[in-house]
C-alpha cells in the first residue's frame, strides 16, 4: 500500500506561481514523478529528491521526506 502524498502550503504556492510563469505542472504528475521517477537521489537528511524530465529543456524535481 502507497503511503498517501500530501501537498504543502509551499508546494501549492510553487505550482501556482510556475502557471503563472506558463509552466502548468498537474499535481497528479507530480505523484507520478514521486512514484515513478526517471531519476532518484538522495537529499539532504532524510529527504529524497525525485526528477522526471518535463520537456526537453526542464526538468521537475519533488523533494521529500
Amino acid at each position: 500500500m502507497s503511503k498517501k502524498i500530501r501537498f504543502s502550503d509551499h508546494a501549492l504556492l510553487k505550482i501556482d506561481l510556475l502557471s503563472e510563469r506558463g509552466i502548468a505542472i498537474a499535481q497528479e504528475f507530480i505523484v507520478q514523478t514521486i512514484r515513478f521517477p526517471d531519476r532518484r537521489e538522495p537529499g539532504e537528511g532524510e529527504k529524497v529528491i525525485a526528477q522526471k524530465q518535463l520537456n526537453e529543456n526542464l526538468v521537475l524535481r519533488v523533494v521529500y521526506p
